[in-house]
């Protein structure tokens, strides 16, 4: 089990090595900045939505004792659901946003291993982003048609 583990450690390193051989380490910073900008909208909207949430979950409470509480409690509450729903997020829009570049990456190291050329089309920049974007939307659809089902079962 552990020798199988230690193999697809050193064929990552290897991959490493190989990107920089190739010179394809400038595909990945335009992913990098998408990721960025991505995880910083999450937080921001975590942080300026959170007591929005909060103050519409806190209006169940109706005592005057403890609202205050309750309402802390609702502005957390509410804070950590839209990091949650972002972290859901968040690998489906990288994933359709990025793919494009690691097409391109895709294709200069298939080149390499098997010898054989791909031709590239400028065009074909628009038709991965729409494809990364048709296979993400379906693979969020999937996940959360499972994944609402199961919260809902453990409740």
């Amino acid at each position: 089990m552990f020798k199988n583990y230690f193999k697809g450690l050193k064929a990552y390193a290897g991959t490493f090595s190989l990107i920089g051989k190739l010179g394809l380490w400038k595909y990945f910073f335009v992913p990098i900045l998408i990721s960025l900008v991505t995880a910083i909208s999450i937080g921001l909207l975590a942080w300026g939505l959170s007591d929005n949430i909060g103050t519409l979950f806190a209006k169940i409470w109706v005592w005057e004792w403890g609202s205050e509480t309750f309402r802390t409690i609702s502005d957390f509450v509410a804070g950590i659901a839209i990091i949650a729903i972002g972290l859901v997020l968040y690998k489906h829009i990288i994933l359709a946003l990025s793919a494009p570049f690691m097409g391109v990456v895709s294709e200069n190291i298939e080149t390499h291993l098997t010898g054989r050329q791909i031709a590239q089309k400028p065009s074909q920049f628009l038709a991965l982003l729409w494809r990364g974007i048709r296979v993400n939307i379906r693979n969020l659809l999937m996940e959360l048609l499972f994944t609402i089902p199961v919260i809902i079962i453990g409740f």
